[in-house]
C-alpha cells in the first residue's frame, strides 16, 4: 500500500510528469474502485469494468507527462473511462449483431440517444462560449484544450512569451468557468488530455 503522505497532493502533477511510480500508484489506489463502479453503469459487467479501468490506467501512465493541472487528473480519468466503456459496449453490440442474437431494447436505445444529445449540447455550449472570448484568448483555449497543443507551442506560434500565454489563458478560463455549466467546464479542462490519450 502506498503511503499517501509521501507525496504532497500539490506536487502530484509534477511527480506524474516525471514518471514517478509512487505518484501513479497513489492515483490508482484512490480512484480504481470508483472508476470500476462508474464503468459498470455503462457495461453492467463487473469483470469487463475492471478490464476497462485497467486499460484506462495503462494509457494514463503512458500519457502522464501531458497533465498540467491537478483538475485534469480526475476529469480525464472519468472521461476516458466513459469513452472506453462506450467503445466496449459498441463492440459487444456489433458482435451480437453479427451473430443475429442482438435485440435492441427501446429503453436502452432512448438512453443512448439521450446521451448523444446531451454530448452535442455540451459541445455546442462550449464552442459558443469560446467564440465570445476575445480573439487571442479564444485561440489559446481552442488550441491548448481542444486541439491538444502545448502551451509552449501555441506561445511560439503567436509570438508571445509563455508567461503571457499563461496569464491570458488563466483569465479566459475564469470567464468560461462563470459562463459554462460544471459538466461542460470539466469537459473543456479534460479536452487536451483526452485528445492526446485516444490518439496514442
Amino acid at each position: 500500500m502506498v503511503e499517501h503522505s509521501q507525496i504532497d497532493e500539490s506536487n502530484l502533477v509534477t511527480q506524474l510528469q516525471e514518471g514517478d511510480r509512487v505518484a501513479f500508484r497513489m492515483v490508482f489506489e484512490r480512484f480504481y474502485t470508483r472508476l470500476c463502479v462508474f464503468a459498470d453503469r455503462y457495461v453492467n459487467d463487473r469483470e469487463a469494468s475492471k478490464d476497462i479501468v485497467n486499460e484506462v490506467f495503462i494509457k494514463f501512465w503512458k500519457a502522464s507527462k501531458q497533465f498540467q493541472h491537478i483538475d485534469h487528473v480526475l476529469a480525464s480519468l472519468y472521461l476516458a473511462t466513459k469513452h472506453t466503456a462506450l467503445n466496449h459496449q459498441q463492440a459487444v453490440v456489433r458482435s451480437m449483431k453479427r451473430n443475429f442474437i442482438y435485440q435492441m431494447d427501446v429503453g436502452e436505445e432512448d438512453t443512448f440517444y439521450l446521451a448523444e444529445i446531451t454530448s452535442t449540447e455540451m459541445f455546442n455550449e462550449l464552442h459558443e462560449a469560446i467564440s465570445k472570448l476575445p480573439e487571442k484568448a479564444g485561440r489559446i483555449i481552442r488550441e491548448t484544450y481542444l486541439e491538444g497543443k502545448s502551451n509552449q507551442e501555441v506561445a511560439d506560434e503567436m509570438g508571445i512569451s509563455l508567461q503571457t500565454l499563461r496569464n491570458q489563458k488563466s483569465r479566459a478560463l475564469a470567464i468560461l468557468r462563470s459562463r459554462l455549466s460544471k459538466d461542460t467546464f470539466e469537459l473543456l479542462i479534460a479536452g487536451a488530455f483526452v485528445i492526446h490519450f485516444f490518439q496514442r
